[in-house]
Order: C-alpha cells, then sequence, then structure tokens
C-alpha cells in the first residue's frame, strides 16, 4: 500500500461522492496494527504494511460476493492523509502536514459512525504472535513494535485501542464491525468503560504508544469524541426513543415480558377481536360490508401499531434492513431472536455522563477490569490489570475534561 501523496487520482474519491456513499452507508473503515518497517525512530517515516499482510486480507474480503458494490469506499488511514516517506524518510511539507493534523481530528468519527462498518483487523503475522507469546510472554520490548498487537492481555496498541473504543460509542442506530480473517463472527463490545477507566486503560503501562505526544492526541480526542455524542443524544434522542429502543433491546426480565404481552396483544388479540366483531356483524346484521371493515382494522391495527417503533428507533431500522436484505449484512450485530423475551436487537450501550464524580481509590494495587473489546477473541474472561497511583489518574481524567469544558 502507497501513501496518499504516492497514490494516483484515481484512488480516492471526490468529497461530493465521499458524502454521496456516507449517506448511503457505503463506507468501510479499516482498524489495523500498524507492521512496518518503522523508520520513525531513524527520523524517516513508517510503513503500515510493508510485506501485504493487511493488505492481502483486505483484497480477499472484497472479492467475495457484492461487497465491492456494497462499500466501495474504505477510509485506510495510510492513504486517506499525507505520511512521511517511508523510503526516503522525506517529511510533509507545511501544507500536508494541515492536510494530516485535519484528518486525523475527525477520523475518530468514522470508527463511531452508524453509517461505516469498521473492517477490524486483529491478528499480526502467525510467525511474530508465536514470538510474542512464547519469547516475550505476551510482553514485548520498547524496541519491537512489530511485536504489539492489536488487542492482548498483556499489551495492546494504543490506536487500535482508541479506534475500538469508538467503535464501542455505537452512535444513533449503533456503530457496527466485521472482523477480518474471521468471518462473521460477532463483535465482542462488552460493556461501555467508564470515561475514568478508559482514561486509566490508555495511560496504563500495557497501553503502548510510540511516544506521548501519541497518547495525549488519543486520549483528547476520544473523550472530546464521547463529549460530542452524549452532547447529540441529549439534545436529539426523545424521551420516547429511549423508550422505544429500551422496550426492544433490553435483556431486562420485566422489558421481555412487555415485548410478550405488546406483542401478543398487537399481533393475535386484536385481530381476533376484529375478526369476531366481524362475524357478529355477519350474522347478526347481515351486513357484509362491516365484515369487511372489522377484516381490514384486524389486519391494519398491528402494521399501525409497529409504525411508530419503526419510525422512532434508528436501532430497529437498521435492523429491519439487514433482515430483509436492503441493508449490511457483514456485521452479526443486525440479527434476531426467535424468542421475544431476549432482546430482538443488539442494545445500543448508552454512555454515561462525561463527569469525573467521586475519586478512582488511590490505594496502591486497584483491578482494572479489561472489556472484551481490548482482549484476543479467544480469552472469554475480562483480565485485570493493576495499576498503581489511581489518584493521578483521576487527577488526569479531571484535566481532559477540564479541556473540553
Amino acid at each position: 500500500m502507497q501513501r496518499r501523496q504516492d497514490l494516483p487520482d484515481e484512488a480516492f474519491w471526490s468529497p461530493a461522492d465521499a458524502v454521496r456513499l456516507l449517506r448511503k452507508g457505503k463506507v468501510a473503515a479499516l482498524s489495523y496494527k500498524w507492521q512496518g518497517p518503522f523508520n520513525s525512530s531513524r527520523g524517516g517515516g513508517d510503513q503500515p504494511d510493508g510485506k501485504r499482510f493487511h493488505l492481502d486480507v483486505i483484497l480477499a474480503y472484497y472479492r467475495q460476493g457484492n461487497r465491492a458494490t456494497a462499500r466501495p469506499a474504505l477510509m485506510w488511514d495510510f492513504a486517506a492523509v499525507p505520511q512521511h516517506n517511508p523510503v526516503t524518510g522525506e517529511k510533509r511539507s507545511e501544507a500536508e502536514n494541515g492536510v494530516f493534523k485535519a484528518g486525523l481530528y475527525v477520523m475518530s468519527n468514522a470508527y463511531a459512525s452508524p453509517r461505516v462498518l469498521v473492517l477490524q483487523h486483529r491478528r499480526i503475522p502467525i510467525k511474530l504472535e508465536q514470538e510474542l507469546n512464547n519469547d516475550f510472554d505476551g510482553k514485548p520490548p520498547a524496541d519491537r513494535l512489530d511485536l504489539i498487537p492489536y488487542a492482548g492481555k498483556h499489551c495492546r496498541s494504543g490506536w487500535c485501542t482508541s479506534e475500538s473504543a469508538c467503535a464501542l460509542l455505537m452512535t444513533g442506530g449503533g456503530g457496527h464491525a466485521y472482523e477480518l480473517g474471521v468471518g462473521k463472527a460477532p463483535v465482542a463490545y462488552g460493556r461501555l468503560p467508564s470515561v475514568q477507566e478508559m482514561v486509566a486503560l490508555f495511560e496504563h503501562e500495557s497501553t503502548r504508544f510510540i511516544g506521548r505526544a501519541d497518547l495525549d492526541v488519543v486520549s483528547l480526542g476520544y473523550l472530546e469524541l464521547r463529549a460530542k455524542l452524549e452532547a447529540y443524544d441529549k439534545e436529539h434522542v426523545s424521551k420516547f426513543t429511549l423508550v422505544v429502543d429500551y422496550f426492544m433491546t433490553s435483556s431486562d426480565k420485566h422489558a421481555g415480558k412487555a415485548r410478550v404481552d405488546y406483542c401478543c396483544t398487537i399481533l393475535v388479540v386484536l385481530p381476533l377481536i376484529s375478526l369476531g366483531a366481524g362475524i357478529v356483524f355477519m350474522v347478526v346484521g347481515e351486513s357484509v360490508i362491516y365484515f369487511m371493515i372489522c377484516v381490514f382494522l384486524g389486519l391494519f391495527v398491528p402494521i399501525v401499531a409497529l409504525i411508530p417503533l419503526h419510525l422512532t428507533s434508528r436501532i430497529l431500522r437498521a435492523h429491519i434492513a439487514a433482515a430483509f436484505g436492503y441493508g449490511s449484512r457483514d456485521s452479526l450485530e443486525y440479527t434476531f431472536h426467535c424468542s421475544l423475551r431476549k432482546p430482538p436487537f443488539r442494545f445500543r450501550q448508552r454512555t454515561a455522563p462525561l463527569l469525573i464524580e467521586g475519586a478512582i481509590p488511590s490505594e496502591s494495587g486497584v483491578e482494572l477490569a479489561i472489556p472484551a473489546c481490548f482482549l484476543p477473541r479467544d480469552m472469554e474472561q475480562a483480565v485485570p490489570i493493576r495499576r498503581e497511583g489511581a489518584s493521578a489518574t483521576t487527577a488526569r481524567a479531571r484535566g481532559i475534561v477540564s479541556q473540553l469544558t
């Protein structure tokens, strides 16, 4: 893969076409661990995929079915914004730096967008995985950037952690992702971490960044995006929408009972009552017209009763689109349960208010559970990591939030 400056014009969509494709949900964004060679430590630029490890997997994905037409636009960071030359070490020009910073500022929006499919390639080459686990027990030395995994028990990429965290926010209707090389495997989002937990995760030594500047950019960018989404929810999401989303997505037993009662009433009881009334009218009053009206109402009322749910909840619309084949089926996020007692649709995690209320306990040895989305696929349980000086982490979280406000 070539950097943006070296790609031909036909590799890019025009801004107008990009907007059109985004509105139609035809855009994908790649989330992956850069593989090198890494030349930044010697004053040059880095090459994220020098041996085509990621490119071959992406091509295999796009060569299946109608994916090339379903998601024809792909955001790949190395090709999307100007880069230093990975061969000669030539730096970006001042103008290119401006484009780079502007692109970096909004890039996280793509991973959180409900219209963008996040293509996650969570693997590193097999030989490197074996070396990481056998020789270093999952904890690579600082000078082995190629051994840092996308997600790991003892170590993980800081940028990949940020991209997963943005997808976890699941903006209006739910972000969705597809894991390259795995197939239609459900992406383990897990629970939505609190602001304090995310700051602690970014700060922890097991989350690897090339430098402190990258850490600051990622932390502030994530929290700023999260604050914007919360503000958007507060302004645009009505209480009725919240009730509908809860009704259709909650696994709470009361919500499950309510779904069963509602569907039985709307889809069974009301049609039977209407049909019974029509029969009575036809037998007693010998009125075929009234009978036809009752039959029509029996069929029409359930549809009318379900329309408010469909119009109100973007989650519901996305699921219906996927189920009936006119929406993306790349992600198993949009699937139905046969039982109404289970939530028929994936629950969109509502973000907690962006406030630092109370301090994280300052005693050493406080454990922070890593959400499943930041762990390797084969790890079923969240693994606690120990962090020292939690009070300092809390202070930093307050500092970042103060910058936003």
